[in-house]
C-alpha cells in the first residue's frame, strides 16, 4: 500500500484509538489497511486514493479489488488483517464502504486502463475470427481457456472508433462484474488483451451451451418458466441491494446454463449508486441501439439517472418474454411505434390464451406485471423482494 497516503506519524496516532484486542496480532501493512478502510470515509482520503499514479495506482486496484472481495468491515470497529483472514467464509464490507471501495476502484481502473492484476489473463485461444454472437456494441467469440470452452466479450470496432473509449467501456464492465458474487450472476474469468499490436480489451466469461434466454424459449418451448422466473428476480435483488443498476435488462442479455438455470449478465450500460457519487450512471444511449422495447417511459420523457425502478419496469418486459416466448410490443416493427405507445402511456398487451397453454400468462402474474411492476409511476413499482415474495413458488 502507498506510504505517502498513510505516513507513520498518521499511523501512530490512529493505533491509538484501536482497542488492544484489535491490536493483537498487528504488523505496519495491517495498520496501513485499518486506515485504508477510515480513508474510504474522508473525501479528502478519496480523493487522493483517486489521484494515485503509476505503481501506486496498480497497487491500490490490486488492495480494493482483494479488500472489496473477502473483507468485512464491523460497524464499530477496525478489523486486523490477521482476524479478517480468519473469518471464514468471506463476507462484504459495510455498504458505505463498499460503495467508496468499489467505485474507486473503477476509477483509477479507468483513468489509467489497468486492472487488478490477479485478473489479466494470457492463457486464452480465441477460436476463428468469426462471431458466434453479438449485440448492439460487442461481439461474442468462442474461445478456450485452461482447457475449458470460454467465451470472449469484445467491443465491436470499425473503421474511426475510438479505440481508448472502447477499451475503457470493456475494462469499467469487467471491474464492475468481478465484484460480483451471486449464484443467478454470470462469473467472469478476467480480462484478455486479445490484439498485441493495436491491444483490445476483452471479458473471458464461461461458455453457455443454451445461449441467451431469449433462444432458448423458442427452443425449448416446454420448459418451466417459473424457476428462471426466480431465478432472474433473485440475481436482480442481489444487485440492487449492492447498489447496482442494470440498465440494459432483457433476455437477450440472460444467460441459461445445462441446468436450465438463468443468469444475469452484460453490464456495459450498469451503474453504481451511492449517497455520494456514481459511475455512469446517466441514461445517454437514447438512439439507434437503445433497447426501447424494456425502456421505462420516464427516460423517454426526462432522461437523467438510470434507477432500480427502471430495472423493475425492465424485468416486466423480461418476464413478458418468459411466459409468451414474445418480445414485447411485438406488434410494433419498428423503434418509433414502440416510443408512440409508451409516451401515450402504453404497456404490452395481454396476448390470447394460447390453446397449448404453453405460453400463457398466469393472471396473478399478469397482475402483478400490470398493477405494480409497471407502474407508470416510478415511485410506485415494488422492490425485487417484494415481487420475489409475490411469486407464488
Amino acid at each position: 500500500m502507498p506510504h505517502d497516503l498513510f505516513p507513520p506519524t498518521e499511523m501512530k496516532r490512529h493505533s491509538q484509538r484501536i482497542p488492544k484486542s484489535v491490536l493483537m496480532y498487528t504488523t505496519p501493512d495491517e495498520y496501513r489497511l485499518d486506515l485504508l478502510t477510515k480513508a474510504l470515509l474522508t473525501r479528502r482520503k478519496r480523493r487522493a486514493l483517486q489521484k494515485l499514479k503509476g505503481d501506486s495506482a496498480q497497487s491500490m486496484i490490486d488492495l480494493l479489488h482483494w479488500v472489496r472481495r473477502r473483507y468485512i468491515a464491523a460497524p464499530h470497529v477496525s478489523l486486523t488483517l490477521f482476524q479478517l483472514k480468519a473469518l471464514l467464509p468471506p463476507t462484504s464490507l459495510t455498504p458505505r464502504v463498499r460503495d467508496h471501495c468499489r467505485i474507486i476502484l473503477i476509477k483509477l481502473c479507468v483513468t489509467h486502463l489497468i486492472f487488478p492484476r490477479c485478473f489479466g489473463l494470457d492463457d486464452v485461444e480465441r477460436h476463428g475470427s468469426i462471431p458466434v454472437a453479438g449485440g448492439g456494441f460487442s461481439d461474442i467469440f468462442g474461445a478456450a481457456f485452461k482447457q475449458q470452452t470460454a467465451c470472449l466479450k469484445i467491443a465491436r470496432s470499425s473503421a474511426g472508433s475510438d479505440h481508448l473509449k472502447l477499451n475503457k467501456a470493456l475494462i469499467k464492465e469487467g471491474i464492475l462484474w468481478g465484484q460480483l458474487q451471486h449464484p443467478n450472476i454470470t462469473p467472469i474469468y478476467g480480462i484478455y488483451s486479445v490484439d498485441s499490436l493495436a491491444p483490445r480489451m476483452s471479458l473471458v466469461l464461461p461458455w453457455m451451451e443454451n445461449g441467451d434466454l431469449t433462444s432458448f424459449l423458442i427452443n425449448n418451448p416446454r420448459t418451466p418458466r417459473m424457476p428462471l422466473t426466480c431465478d432472474i428476480v433473485r440475481g436482480l435483488s442481489y444487485l440492487h441491494d449492492e447498489n447496482i443498476i442494470h440498465g440494459d435488462l432483457k433476455g437477450a442479455n440472460i444467460l441459461v446454463n445445462d441446468s436450465c438455470e438463468a443468469f444475469l449478465a452484460d453490464f456495459g450500460l450498469s451503474s453504481v449508486l451511492s449517497d455520494t457519487a456514481s459511475v455512469t450512471a446517466e441514461v445517454r444511449n437514447i438512439g439507434p441501439g437503445c433497447s426501447y422495447r424494456w425502456l421505462a417511459p420516464e427516460f423517454l420523457n426526462k432522461p437523467g439517472r438510470r434507477s432500480k425502478a427502471g430495472d423493475v419496469w425492465a424485468l416486466g418486459g423480461v418476464l413478458y418474454e418468459i411466459f409468451t416466448r414474445r418480445l414485447p410490443f411485438h406488434e410494433c416493427r419498428e423503434n418509433g411505434q414502440v416510443i408512440h405507445k409508451l409516451m401515450g402511456g402504453e404497456r404490452p398487451t395481454r396476448p390470447q390464451r394460447d390453446a397449448s397453454d404453453l405460453d400463457n400468462i398466469p393472471d396473478d402474474m399478469w397482475a402483478l406485471m400490470i398493477h405494480q411492476i409497471w407502474d407508470l409511476n416510478p415511485t410506485g413499482r415494488p422492490a425485487c423482494d417484494h415481487i420475489l415474495r409475490s411469486l407464488k413458488y
